[in-house]
């Protein structure tokens, strides 16, 4: 049986969100968080929009998946100094004293 840090999607964050679309709930059990300021977030949103238009996605999710991406790249454009490689600082679980 896995344990509570073995059944999450996503390690380093714990969230909880609710789809403003449709009322869903989501945490870190079943997604996971990417930061504006990861400099790979645009070319990894290239990646999924690829993806998603080779699996059927509908026009208006590519066209909600380019917003996205003119947002994210837009934002590390006003934010240059914080735009950095992403980084796993500790061991999982752990914190900094």
């Amino acid at each position: 049986m896995a344990t509570e840090f073995e059944a999450r999607i996503d390690t380093k964050f714990v969230f909880s969100a609710v789809c403003v679309e449709h009322g869903h709930s989501h945490s870190h059990h079943d997604g996971m968080l990417f930061l504006a300021h990861d400099v790979a977030l645009p070319e990894t949103l290239r990646a999924y929009r690829k993806a998603s238009q080779k699996h059927g996605a509908r026009p208006a999710q590519l066209i909600a998946i380019d917003a996205l991406i003119h947002r994210v790249v837009a934002w590390q454009k006003a934010h240059p100094a914080t735009v950095k490689v992403a980084d796993i600082d500790e061991e999982p679980g752990r914190k900094k004293p």
